[in-house]
């Protein structure tokens, strides 16, 4: 009989009940989501593959708190410089005799 390498039940039904809880939460404290997460985001910053979720572990934590600040900061500024930009196109709209 070939020996099975596969997931035990146990443990495929924990990482069953640790994807519900991201659907449900958003969150997860499931140390294999968590480094796949993790690592999804990194390479989405870099605009490719630059990391495996095997690897993220080895990466200095500088490194990842400046990921983690770009990609939780970053959509907040992004999303206040179009506000101000808006605003300015609104004003500039108002006062058509104003030059730049």
């Amino acid at each position: 009989m070939a020996a099975y390498f596969g997931t035990p039940g146990w443990r495929k039904k924990k990482l069953e009940e640790d994807l519900d809880e991201i659907f449900i939460s958003g969150k997860t404290v499931n140390y294999y989501f968590r480094r796949i997460s993790l690592a999804r985001m990194i390479n989405r910053q870099c605009g490719g593959a630059v990391v495996a979720p095997w690897d993220v572990d080895d990466l200095p934590n500088d490194w990842l708190d400046a990921f983690r600040l770009l990609e939780s900061d970053g959509q907040y500024r992004a999303a206040a410089v179009q506000r101000v930009k808006t605003a300015k196109a609104d004003w500039l709209k108002k006062f058509k005799h104003y030059r730049q």
